[in-house]
């Protein structure tokens, strides 16, 4: 009786321990465009009134957070998503035919629980400053 014990107690144990852990990245999920986020899901989300980190479980071996700011498939905004790949982290200006503005869109990625959110504020502001600084710099003759 104590050897059938013992053999189900090590089988249990390594069962339990193949078992890998469920956790997932927690990162901000909004989109700018959409009703109830326009005001919440903001460039520099200075606060993020009430909208709060949730676990990326539909998006398959997620391990980044990206925030993408600027024109994207719904539209001209900012959108805060999960992502199995990290996108880099740029910025482009382009010009679709039929614009009359040449549009910037910067995608920022991280790999850390709720990094596409207000700590975000000091990397943008800098990411502004240096694409202002080029722009009067073009104005000089």
């Amino acid at each position: 009786m104590a050897r059938a014990d013992t053999f189900f107690l090590l089988v249990l144990i390594a069962f339990i321990s193949a078992i890998k852990s469920a956790e997932c990245i927690l990162c901000f999920q909004c989109n700018s465009t959409d009703i109830n986020d326009q005001f919440r899901c903001t460039e520099n989300m200075e606060d993020t009134y009430g909208l709060r980190p949730q676990p990326c479980t539909s998006v398959y071996n997620a391990a980044y957070c990206v925030t993408l700011i600027g024109r994207h498939s719904r539209g001209l905004g900012v959108t805060r998503y999960c992502s199995a790949y990290d996108l880099g982290n740029y910025c482009q200006y382009f010009k679709l035919p039929g614009d009359v503005l040449e549009y910037r869109t910067c995608v920022y990625t991280c790999d850390s629980d709720a990094c596409n959110g207000p700590s975000e504020l000091k990397l943008s502001t800098y990411l502004k400053s240096l694409s202002i600084y080029q722009w009067f710099k073009n104005l000089s003759p």
